[in-house]
């Protein structure tokens, strides 16, 4: 559980459609501290003080064929399954995704399960065929076998995309 102490700021920032009603999704961001190693946006569909939908967006610097990448990662997606295929969860990546967009950063990462592949890629997302991905570094690492999905932000991004999907990227962990 994240410490409240470091909450920041909640804001609006998206009213939901009208076909699924008048909840609004709910920004909040938290600061790194001991229970989490990384700076993450919250985004939460609260309904009558219930949980409905939500989804993580953290930052990180990303090191990859000799350049630093400024990466937001998407993750902990859920929605509950009474409330599954009524738009929550599109809604919910949506204002993740468009988070993402407006950001600072280079380019946006998420991994998921084959099933899931469609469901991004509604969104914006990309799938990376050919991309490899391992945890640990270079010479002591393990395969993680996610499909690995991109988002092209900045011109930066953009230009090295090919790169992105052709030489193995490596991450301490994941999100």
């Amino acid at each position: 559980m994240t410490n409240l102490d470091q909450l920041l700021f909640i804001e609006n920032v998206s009213n939901a459609r009208s076909n699924i009603g008048q909840q609004t999704i709910r920004m909040v961001k938290f600061e790194p501290n001991a229970v989490c190693c990384w700076a993450s946006i919250h985004f939460s569909i609260i309904e009558n003080d219930e949980l409905i939908s939500r989804a993580e967006v953290i930052q990180v610097d990303l090191e990859h064929s000799g350049q630093i990448y400024k990466v937001c990662g998407i993750s902990n997606v859920l929605t509950l399954p009474q409330c599954r295929g009524k738009g929550y969860g599109k809604q919910i990546v949506k204002a993740a995704t468009d988070y993402i967009l407006r950001s600072d950063v280079d380019i946006g990462l998420l991994f998921c399960k084959p099933r899931l592949e469609s469901f991004y890629v509604s969104n914006g997302w990309e799938t990376q065929n050919n991309s490899v991905t391992r945890i640990g570094s270079s010479a002591n690492y393990k395969q993680y076998a996610s499909i690995r999905m991109i988002l092209l932000v900045s011109d930066k991004g953009k230009n090295l995309c090919a790169d992105f999907e052709n030489s193995p990227m490596y991450f301490q962990r994941i999100w």
